[in-house]
């Protein structure tokens, strides 16, 4: 299996590159993201690990380089970074990021986790097949998190361009606006699409393969990245993210307030 890791630190990328090869990996270190998609063109790694805080080019900076790269742009990509902050993991999520590991660096956890990407990246399509029951735009899959404009009028079967109300909560999917009672919450564009999922099947218990798959647009992201971004709706939401229920061993509902659900058009 093929790692490129990029970490500016020399100590720390000799090391994980000598520990990973140890563990039967093959490896090639860069010191920066520089020229990046041309080392991942020739070398054709199975993953990348990429360190948030290189110089120049920032890893998330690199992480949206090789996402919009028609050709290379499906790699699994692991961040490593020495930060704590919840937002940048967040960012980093929502730009295409499968997991995300903080450092200090564990080799063993470090391989486990790429062999658990690997494993989601190779049975993607199968995986597709066999567990999304749900009738709803499966192009969604296909649409890069940053462009907005090309994401679909809306993620509810037969509703373009609704404006959907359960209880306090409205969804704005013409506008991107999410409310709760007169208050507007900013969400990043897969927080919205994750909530859309659960809003549009409320009263339904979605697996984290489901909200993987329809949320954020990839087959072989991991379970934690999932439960972060569902952190990051519930805190914003306030007392309404309440209604996202964990089903433990399984993935989360969304409880209706038990009035009719109203769906208008926009």
């Amino acid at each position: 299996m093929r790692v490129l890791l990029v970490e500016d630190d020399e100590i720390l990328r000799e090391s994980l590159c000598e520990s990973l090869e140890q563990l039967g990996f093959t490896t090639l270190g860069l010191d920066s993201a520089d020229n990046i998609l041309r080392w991942a063109g020739e070398h054709r790694p199975d993953v990348v690990l990429l360190d948030q805080g290189l110089p120049v080019k920032t890893g998330c900076e690199c992480l949206r380089e090789l996402r919009s790269s028609e050709e290379l742009g499906q790699i699994p990509v692991i961040m490593l970074t020495g930060q704590t902050d919840n937002d940048l993991v967040v960012n980093a999520l929502d730009w295409g990021a499968d997991d995300f590991l903080q450092k200090p660096i564990v080799p063993r956890e470090l391989a486990a986790r790429i062999r658990a990407v690997c494993r989601r990246f190779r049975s993607a399509l199968d995986e597709r097949r066999k567990q999304m029951p749900i009738d709803v735009y499966t192009s969604i899959g296909s649409v890069p998190e940053a462009s907005a404009s090309s994401y679909p009028e809306s993620i509810f079967k037969g509703l373009p361009r609704a404006v959907f109300v359960d209880g306090e909560i409205k969804v704005d999917s013409t506008a991107y606006r999410v409310h709760v009672g007169e208050r507007e919450v900013s969400l990043t564009l897969t927080e919205f699409r994750i909530l859309q999922v659960l809003l549009g099947h409320r009263e339904t218990v979605l697996t984290r393969d489901q909200l993987r798959a329809q949320g954020l647009g990839s087959n072989h992201a991991t379970d934690r990245t999932v439960d972060v971004h569902i952190a990051a709706i519930r805190r914003k939401l306030g007392a309404a993210g309440d209604r996202i229920r964990t089903v433990r061993g399984v993935g989360y509902c969304f409880e209706s307030t038990g009035a009719p659900a109203e769906q208008l058009f926009a």
